[in-house]
């Protein structure tokens, strides 16, 4: 504001003015400047505004002697009660999901115990059968070596 007003006033007029205009832009201009000069003299440097750093608020715990974790501090016995049931029902859903679970697990491994004694049991046939397969070549083979030889020495 300062610096805006001393540039216009230092600045000459564009256009001459009447006389009775002049009187009226000298009182503004002495008036102006004494209003900028009392305001430049008020003026204060800024400064950052920081508010007061608030404590934290240091509460003692209050400690029960007494305290149940199992027991409700509710005084509506039949919400508290409703809510005891809630509790119960839920853990004994998770026991039983748990049982089920073990259940599901001692199947698979039961199941898989059977699959592979069958595999085992196949397995042994199968070798068996081609060890007896094997046996009746090797005797055709044996027979067949027998016969040529023989027809040979006739």
């Amino acid at each position: 504001f300062t610096p805006l007003f001393h540039a216009c006033s230092a600045s000459p007029a564009a256009a001459p003015l009447p006389p009775a205009l002049v009187s009226a832009r000298d009182a503004t201009a002495i008036l102006l400047s004494s209003l900028v000069s009392r305001a430049s003299g008020r003026r204060v440097a800024l400064r950052l505004q920081r508010a007061a750093p608030v404590p934290i608020k240091a509460l003692n715990p209050v400690y029960n002697d007494d305290f149940q974790p199992e027991r409700d501090v509710d005084p509506d016995r039949d919400r508290a009660a409703l809510r005891h049931l809630k509790r119960q029902t839920k853990k004994e859903h998770k026991g039983a999901v748990r049982e089920l679970r073990k259940d599901g697990a001692f199947l698979a491994a039961e199941r898989a115990r059977e699959k592979g004694e069958r595999d085992e049991y196949l397995e042994g046939r199968g070798k068996r059968a081609v060890a007896i397969m094997q046996e009746q070549e090797h005797l055709w083979k044996e027979q067949k070596k027998v016969k040529r030889d023989s027809a040979k020495l006739l």
